[in-house]
Order: structure tokens, then sequence, then C-alpha cells
């Protein structure tokens, strides 16, 4: 919720609605014009693909996590098999655990973002950028 608090121009947000009734709790959102392949920063698929295309988009998270104090971290393109040691300059192998490599779930390289991994930036068929799973 902390992007919703921003009042970003440039983003849009969905309008949201909380509903408590008998003992049922939703959210109920509006209608975007976005779909599956719209989306330009974050991941929709459980951080096995990281998007980071739109240099605006980029730019613009930037400033939202300056905004609310999010570092940018890397994300995506490591498979759950394999342990990684974290170097100065970059990630390296580590070789302790190369057996039952098969379930290889990589579909991008790793980026580096300033937001969540599973947050979902998207172009929209109306050129706006929004943002859902804040």
């Amino acid at each position: 919720m902390a992007y919703f608090n921003l009042n970003l121009k440039e983003i849009c947000l969905p309008l949201m609605a909380l509903i408590d009734y008998r003992g049922f709790r939703l959210i109920a959102m509006s209608v975007l014009p976005i779909n599956k392949s719209t989306i330009i920063y974050g991941s929709n698929d459980y951080g096995a693909t990281v998007h980071k295309q739109n240099p605006k988009m980029n730019r613009y998270m930037k400033q939202a996590s300056n905004r609310i104090n999010i570092k940018g971290h890397w994300c995506g393109g490591i498979n759950s098999n394999i342990t990684y040691a974290k170097t100065s300059s970059s990630l390296r192998k580590n070789n302790n655990n190369k057996k039952n490599n098969r379930n290889n779930n990589i579909k991008s390289k790793p980026r580096f973002i300033y937001s969540p991994a599973d947050l979902e930036g998207h172009l929209g068929a109306d050129n706006r950028f929004y943002l859902l799973d804040f």
C-alpha cells in the first residue's frame, strides 16, 4: 500500500474496495486495459521471469523506491536447485549442489529492480503505466 500513498502522477493504480460481508472478505478491483503480454516490470510467474524493458517505468520505479526507502536488488534467474554465494562483483555458483538439476524453471537472467519481485508494472493499451500486486 506504500505505492498507493505516494500519489505518483506517472503511474496509475487500480481502484480497489475492501468488502467484508457475513464473514467473507474480498477485494474488488477495477478492470484495467492490460493482459499478460503488457507486463514491462517485475514478475507475474513467481520470479521465473523478471521484466525490466521500459526505461521510463524503470526510472519511475527508482524514484518511488527512493521515496519509500526500498533498496534496489537482483531478482530472478536463479535456479532453486543450485545455491549461490554472493561475491563483491557478481554471483558465484556454489558447486555443492549440482545434482537433480532437471527442474530448471529459469526463463530470464537476473535483473536489478527497485521493487518487490512480484510487483507487476504494465504498459496498458491506453499507453499509461499501471502497478498491480503492490
